[in-house]
């Protein structure tokens, strides 16, 4: 059963992600010396970055919704990640990573051989950290794999880890996820045909919107210098356009691939 109010909440998830990502590029966050923040500002950076963890979260409930209560068959499951998750990442990644390793000095340096260079090539991959939101679908893969675990532990109904800390963060992401379930399950029938549709809009190309915006945000507009302090009114006016040239990219590319689009851009 499609489920609206999820629909709805990665529509906002990608979002937060992509508002996240652009307080450095608009000078919102002093990311040199925190501590000159205003409390206003801390406050809007704490809850407004770390987005991804709601990806996390949207990403376990539909492995319940449609994955276990379908019946897991974890080589069609894996197969589809492969597919769906993996191939864009190495389509997208891939060229970027040689670019850095050839032709950008700091990068340049990490390696003087051909042995050297795919060391690098494969530790980048294997991080995803080139880019601003990319480290999340490595972590995604372990996770997949780790899929016939959290399957024997939904059957068991026991605890699969033990808590030994605290981490503010953790909760604050955790009960922010759970109010934004409820809000958009309980308000959505409220919603306006306009704001409906941008929210199906934004969680329809949400996976191209992840990977794209990083190539906005970091190569796009360093190039045309648009990297200066604008203040919050910048960060809503970059965020609009920074969605508005992911989605058009995403949908030049699946008009070109066609089916074949999900391959390189997830969607």
């Amino acid at each position: 059963m499609f489920l609206n109010f999820i629909n709805y909440f990665r529509g906002f998830a990608i979002l937060l992600i992509v508002i996240g990502h652009l307080f450095g590029t608009v000078k919102v966050f002093n990311y040199d010396n925190p501590y000159l923040n205003t409390i206003f500002t801390k406050s809007i950076f704490s809850l407004i970055s770390g987005g991804t963890s709601l990806f996390v979260f949207i990403s376990g409930f539909l492995f319940h919704h449609v994955f276990y209560s379908r019946g897991f068959n974890f080589k069609k499951f894996l197969i589809n990640k492969l597919k769906n998750v993996l191939s864009p990442y190495l389509v997208l990644m891939t060229p970027l990573v040689i670019y850095q390793l050839l032709y950008v000095p700091r990068y340049q340096k990490l390696h003087s051989s051909t042995g050297e260079f795919l060391k690098y090539l494969f530790l980048s991959l294997y991080s995803g950290t080139m880019l601003l939101s990319t480290w999340y679908i490595p972590f995604a893969f372990l996770l997949f794999l780790s899929s016939p675990l959290f399957i024997k532990f939904i059957n068991s109904h026991k605890s699969i880890l033990i808590y030994k800390g605290f981490d503010i963060v953790i909760f604050q992401k955790f009960f922010m996820c759970l109010y934004l379930v409820l809000f958009f399950n309980k308000f959505e029938i409220y919603f306006s045909k306009s704001c409906k549709k941008i929210f199906d809009i934004l969680a329809e190309y949400s996976f191209p919107i992840f990977f794209l915006h990083n190539y906005v945000i970091q190569f796009i507009y360093p190039a045309i210098g648009f990297e200066k302090e604008s203040g919050y009114i910048g960060l809503i006016l970059l965020t609009v356009l920074t969605l508005l040239l992911s989605i058009a990219f995403a949908f030049i590319i699946k008009k070109i691939f066609k089916k074949n689009s999900r391959y390189i851009i997830g969607g």
